[in-house]
């Protein structure tokens, strides 16, 4: 049997081969343990761009090491965190999700680099490409069946992946909640460049959801928020129909929900229905849409739960 100072040594010594050094712009700290389906989540490093960066990763309950699982990354707002986040969204909470692995990155700063006040040299997009390598050469994952959405901030990110060339055409869809889509102050460009998602693609698949009374994001757009400007939500929408050329022009179809408390505005595109939507919500501020009474929708709830509508989207939608 090891003595104590050799059983000490030897773990010492595994600990520190294993070890990333914050130099090592490729190096990946090694995984604390396999995956524990409908397990607490789990914090991880990578290293991107000579950066640590952080994330929560949860495995739902019926993930299995040889049958492929979709994976969802859900981006938190300005101010707040992954674990915040993760909270926020549900998606680790079975009675919403049973199937999709659930990944929330961190921002540095705890902001994501499609808004004004974030990092300039984040390098964000890179940290999702790179995070997406690692997750799909390490488990079980779906590739044509990645997804994101994101809260405010996060929702903006969101939204800013859609427009990116390279990773618009590695994840399906996008779901966005109360988005913060800055454009270039007197200027249509969104704030990180043009929108130029990937042209390989038949139709980028969009869904949103925004309070009417929000007044952090406001549904109606802000000319001047941050040296920015922020479009309506109609607008953005709008934009989203025209890149995809959906075959009713930039008008969608409205429907009334829930007694009038929602109204659905839709476009049908290639053959497929409701491929860009939004939901804009009565009576409802700059919180994520949820049935529930909580803390962090300042104890009110609506009509309809946005994760559940958000699972249903997603579940519509592959690159294949």
């Amino acid at each position: 049997m090891l003595s104590n100072a050799l059983l000490l040594a030897v773990v010492t010594f595994l600990a520190s081969s294993n070890a990333c050094s914050t130099n090592d712009r490729n190096c990946q700290s090694p995984l604390r343990s396999g995956p524990i389906p409908g397990g607490d989540s789990t914090e991880h490093i990578i290293h991107s761009n000579g950066r640590a960066r952080h994330y929560l990763l949860h495995f739902p309950v019926q993930y299995k090491a040889d049958q492929p699982a979709p994976l969802i990354l859900s981006f938190h707002g300005n101010n707040h965190d992954a674990s915040y986040q993760e909270s926020l969204s549900q998606l680790s909470n079975e009675s919403f999700n049973v199937n999709s692995i659930a990944v929330y990155p961190q921002g540095l700063h705890n902001s994501w680099e499609s808004a004004p006040y974030a990092i300039s040299d984040a390098n964000d997009f890179d940290f999702v490409s790179a995070l997406l390598d690692r997750l799909q050469s390490t488990y079980s994952i779906d590739g044509s069946r990645i997804y994101a959405t994101g809260m405010s901030n996060g929702g903006g990110f969101v939204g800013a992946l859609a427009c990116d060339r390279n990773l618009s055409g590695r994840i399906a869809a996008f779901a966005p909640v109360s988005g913060a889509f800055y454009e270039q102050l007197n200027s249509t460009t969104p704030f990180r460049g043009p929108c130029e998602p990937n042209q390989n693609r038949s139709s980028i698949p969009v869904l949103e959801f925004h309070g009417q009374d929000d007044n952090t994001i406001r549904y109606n757009g802000q000319p001047d928020r941050d040296g920015a400007t922020i479009p309506s939500i109609p607008s953005w929408l709008e934009g989203w129909a025209l890149r995809n050329g959906c075959a009713n022009g930039t008008k969608g179809h409205d429907e009334s929900l829930h007694g009038g408390k929602v109204n659905k505005t839709s476009w049908s595109c290639d053959l497929h229905e409701d491929v860009v939507t939004g939901y804009k919500i009565a009576g409802w501020a700059h919180w994520w849409p949820t049935t529930e009474s909580s803390e962090k929708s300042k104890d009110h709830a609506t009509v309809l739960n946005a994760t559940t509508l958000i699972m249903d989207f997603f579940g519509k939608h592959s690159l294949n």
